[in-house]
């Protein structure tokens, strides 16, 4: 497990799950009882023929995330062995770029042929400050 001082933020990769947790709902109920759950995401793997689900947990605290991976990394929760860790908590060492600050970036296709940059930027204006807008042009559209 990872050291403490080392962990930034509060989500957790989750493998492995066994298939009875098929729901976001059975996500969230195996992990409240660690903290305050800011969010859950369950996703399945469609790249390999068993399907196996894997999930993201965001929890309030760093701490409580803590709890839960100590309490159910390497926990067997049905016919599976669940594995939790931070997520990217392994990345930057196959990926350096993955280390590098979030791009401020937001990139949208498929824009109607007729959308102007005065129109986009009202769009998303709603949402924030927009420093820059661009319509870029494809051949095939937008």
């Amino acid at each position: 497990m990872q050291d403490s001082t080392d962990i930034r933020h509060s989500n957790l990769y989750v493998a492995n799950l066994p298939p009875t947790i098929d729901t976001e709902a059975a996500l969230r109920q195996l992990f409240a009882v660690y903290g305050t759950l800011e969010s859950v995401r369950l996703c399945r793997n469609t790249r390999v023929p068993d399907g196996k689900s894997f999930a993201f947990v965001k929890y309030s605290s760093i701490p409580e995330a803590m709890a839960a991976m100590s309490a159910l990394n390497n926990a067997q929760v049905g016919s599976s062995v669940l594995e939790v860790k931070v997520a990217d908590a392994d990345a930057g060492d196959r990926n350096p770029e993955l280390l590098a600050p979030p791009s401020d970036n937001l990139y949208a296709k498929n824009l109607p042929n007729t959308l102007t940059e005065d129109e986009l930027r009202a769009l998303f204006s709603p949402y924030g400050n927009v420093i820059e807008c661009r319509v870029l042009h494809s051949g095939g559209g937008r």
